[in-house]
């Protein structure tokens, strides 16, 4: 899949992924992109840059995720702890999908963050907080 630019969820690239990876069939461990911790991501997201690199993507995609997964590590939501944290990973969940969906001619320049989308998930994700509240 990976030789293929398709889409392979980040857990595959965590210690527990990539355990599992070996196996043939698709581990029944695996999580959501946006349920990671955000320390599994930094580890996944290394080893994912690592891995494209091995299987000769070329470079000004290597490159450019490589600045996607910097901005999100710098962001400044990543001061709001757990739930900046949390809205980053969404945000990057949502945003790489859609990388890896896309045609390979209409792929979008991943390294920009796109802070309307990036409001939004946090409003999306609050008020899903809030509904939650409300039907205690």
């Amino acid at each position: 899949r990976l030789e293929a630019f398709k889409y392979v969820p980040l857990w595959y690239f965590t210690i527990e992924g990539l355990a599992d990876a070996a196996k043939i069939v698709p581990s029944k461990h695996a999580r959501y992109d946006h349920n990671l911790s955000f320390t599994e991501f930094l580890y996944a997201k290394n080893m994912f840059l690592t891995h494209i690199e091995h299987a000769k993507w070329p470079a000004t995609v290597v490159d450019a995720f490589n600045w996607f997964f910097y901005n999100l590590e710098t962001h400044v939501l990543r001061q709001e702890e757990e739930d900046g944290e949390r809205i980053l990973l969404h945000y990057m969940s949502r945003v790489w999908a859609n990388w890896h969906d896309s045609p390979p001619t209409e792929r979008f320049n991943i390294t920009l963050i796109n802070e309307n989308l990036m409001h939004s998930i946090a409003h999306e994700l609050h008020s899903r907080e809030l509904g939650r509240g409300m039907a205690r």
